[in-house]
């Protein structure tokens, strides 16, 4: 089953009340097909995004189907923090919990920061974004969440890079960090495609329902 056709079949994602509808299906919005389209076509991404465009839940699926279709895969998920690590582990969590049981398998040993599938000798880990942090991995997929607000992104992407060069890939995705005038992330995205990365821009306008009406209201209040 390849990547898209496992979102839009068989994940679900949570929407949480009282604004949201709690467990429902994946939204295959038109921003997220490119976006997985892109990351099956190259190894180095990088996503410059507003908020709540799908994108997390739509990482989160991915690192599952990884885990769940590839033996020996081994990914780590980087936030910025261990509370923010422990959170994306949880939607891998909720989604490989939803699956149909026919696709699900059995968890092995882990706890709040990995998730184990001794089946597909696979595995998620969830690591704060420290200067070394996975240094000693050799990861199939890297995914840094929110990585313009890691604290150690340099020393971070220094350890995290030589682990994925065997032919892993590597996502780095951000909303902006308004403190931060020369981090990393932003570094890389002026350097264009002299950085390496394939490159993505999600405004604010890529989730359906939002129109230039929208935009004013949620910019005034």
């Amino acid at each position: 089953m390849n990547p898209w056709a496992f979102l839009i079949e068989q994940v679900k994602i949570n929407d949480p009340p009282p604004s949201g509808l709690g467990v429902i299906s994946y939204k295959p919005w038109e921003h997220l097909a490119e976006l997985v389209k892109a990351i099956e076509l190259n190894r180095l991404v990088q996503v410059l995004k507003a908020r709540q465009l799908g994108v997390t839940w739509t990482l989160a699926g991915l690192a599952l189907h990884t885990a769940l279709f590839n033996e020996g895969a081994n990914i780590l998920l980087l936030s910025k923090g261990e509370d923010e690590a422990k959170e994306m582990l949880g939607r891998c969590g909720l989604i490989h919990r939803e699956l149909p049981s026919w696709l699900k398998l059995s968890l092995g040993p882990g706890g709040a920061s990995m998730m184990t599938f001794p089946a597909m000798d696979s595995k998620i880990r969830a690591l704060p974004a420290t200067e070394t942090a996975g240094r000693t991995e050799t990861a199939s997929l890297v995914i840094c969440d929110e990585w313009d607000f890691h604290p150690y992104a340099d020393a971070n992407y220094a350890a995290i890079k030589p682990t994925i060069d065997a032919g892993g890939k590597f996502i780095g995705v951000s909303t902006v960090d308004k403190a931060k005038i020369d981090s990393l992330f932003k570094k890389l995205w002026r350097m264009g495609d002299a950085s390496g990365f394939h490159q993505i821009f999600l405004g604010w306008e890529c989730r359906p329902g939002r129109d230039p009406k929208w935009y004013e209201e949620t910019k005034r209040s």
